[in-house]
């Protein structure tokens, strides 16, 4: 057992559960919001809840990866770190072994980057961002605080994503593209101007939604 839990136990901590086996390490189990009983996750316990996070630090488990995800709303990812932070919880960076990440990229706290995802040289990805599984990031891009690059993703060099901002499944950003916080990029979007913070827009060219 590592003495490092997995924060939430719905599909992207079953990945994220996936990406530590791969690097060899077995996590002591997650936590949900409400724990049920024999409730499991990626073949892994679910040994409390919230409520829980006290108890399991006193216990000696002091190491935590987080494994909400977002799809434009990270709200409850925001939450979860503030209340394990707030406990002195240390967060870990996740990174699946079929994953390539430059050496020369800057990855902060508690970043997830799933299976077969590219993070070229020079990029920089900010505290608990999302690089899924297949996503690439080509050189001297930035993906800020708790976005998320959607599975399998594009983003062209010297891109940069807003904090809280979310590029949908197969979406394309063309080189240069600034993407604003909290802006949410629609699935297999092409994106060929810059977006605004807080717009969702979608397509091919990607466009705001009507109304935005």
């Amino acid at each position: 057992m590592s003495g490092l839990i997995v924060i939430g136990a719905g599909g992207h901590a079953n990945s994220v559960i996936d990406a530590l086996r791969s690097a060899g390490i077995e996590p002591s189990g997650a936590i949900d919001r409400e724990q049920t009983p024999g409730q499991t996750v990626g073949g892994l316990p679910v040994i409390g809840s919230d409520a829980d996070l006290e108890r399991l630090f006193c216990e000696g488990t002091y190491r935590a990866v987080l494994g909400i995800g977002s799809v434009g709303d990270t709200t409850a990812r925001r939450a979860a770190v503030e209340r394990a932070s707030a406990m002195s919880f240390h967060f870990e960076t996740v990174v699946h072994r079929t994953a390539y990440v430059s050496p020369n990229a800057t990855l902060g706290t508690g970043v997830f980057i799933g299976a077969g995802a590219v993070v070229g040289p020079g990029v920089t990805v900010g505290d608990f961002a999302i690089v899924n599984s297949g996503a690439v990031i080509d050189h001297d891009c930035m993906v800020g605080a708790f976005a998320h690059i959607a599975p399998s993703a594009t983003l062209s060099g010297d891109v940069i994503v807003g904090d809280d901002a979310h590029v949908g499944t197969g979406a394309s950003v063309i080189q240069g593209a600034r993407i604003g916080t909290g802006a949410v990029i629609g699935v297999g979007s092409v994106v060929v101007d810059d977006i605004d913070a807080g717009t969702i827009a979608f397509g091919n060219p990607c466009r705001p939604k009507a109304g935005e």
